[in-house]
């Protein structure tokens, strides 16, 4: 009996340990929550391992999304895009991708672009920092 428990427990193990895998979003460019002066000039996303990203979406608070040429990937752990000068508002990032797997992964994060002095209805990209 107790070698049959012993068994199951390895069994167990042993497929656990591809669940506990999966990749995950390690950070982010702006990071989450971040509230900024200055528009970012790129989006960047980093992984714990290597991922495919299928879907990658920015919505401003105002309920539009944000046109900046995602296009599915090739397999990587870090990907960055160009972004278009941004309004001041709420954004919020949101991507899909699959693992080596073949694993299904979702995940987002947000930022704030706040108003510099001079910036109107634009962010300045002139002076910029991230909390």
């Amino acid at each position: 009996m107790n070698k049959l428990i012993s068994l199951l427990t390895l069994l167990c193990l042993a497929f656990a340990g591809p669940v506990l895998a999966h990749v995950k979003q390690s950070g982010s460019v702006p990071a989450d929550n971040a509230m900024l002066m200055q528009a970012p000039d790129v989006l960047s996303i980093s992984f714990s391992g290597p991922i495919r990203l299928t879907k990658v979406t920015l919505l401003h608070d105002n309920g539009n999304t944000v046109d900046f040429g995602f296009t599915p990937t090739a397999v990587a752990t870090q990907f960055s895009w160009p972004l278009p000068v941004l309004e001041i508002g709420s954004y919020q990032v949101n991507w899909v991708g699959l693992g080596e797997d073949g694993h299904k992964m979702k995940g987002d994060f947000s930022f704030m672009l706040h108003a510099s002095a001079d910036a109107g209805g634009k962010a300045d990209s002139a002076h910029a920092h991230q909390h």
